[in-house]
């Protein structure tokens, strides 16, 4: 069981029946909104195909991929659960598959407390470049 300490928030629950090829945006955090991904499960629904399946964070013209072309095999469920990733304002959580068949449920924490937002880099890790 994964325990989150930050769940002060509204959840949503966000559901892409027959994912494919189109890239399906989840939620857009909202100006004053913190939002937080907690779960996210893919499912195959093709007894006979494995699927391909990618997660990312839009943000403006730049995609920051989590997970990117990952095998999903026939029947198969995945979940991530392990951490949390924050969207700051304008940022856009997006799913994508190579073929239609796979089924997608995410969990968001949304919350206008910006200290959740402060809390948590983010993206920034991502963006800003290290230096060494």
């Amino acid at each position: 069981m994964t325990a989150f300490a930050r769940t002060d928030g509204k959840r949503v629950t966000k559901r892409v029946s027959n994912l494919s090829t189109s890239a399906q945006d989840l939620i857009t955090a909202a100006q004053q909104k913190a939002v937080t991904l907690e779960s996210i499960s893919f499912c195959n629904t093709t007894g006979t195909t494995e699927r391909l399946i990618s997660f990312y964070v839009k943000d403006g013209g730049t995609n920051y991929y989590i997970l990117k072309a990952n095998p999903l095999a026939e029947w198969e469920t995945k979940v991530f659960d392990t951490h949390s990733v924050v969207l700051n304002p304008g940022q856009t959580f997006t799913v994508l598959a190579n073929a239609a068949g796979v089924d997608v449920v995410a969990v968001f924490i949304e919350s206008s407390s910006q200290q959740e937002q402060a809390a948590s880099t983010g993206l920034d890790a991502f963006r800003t470049p290290q230096k060494g």
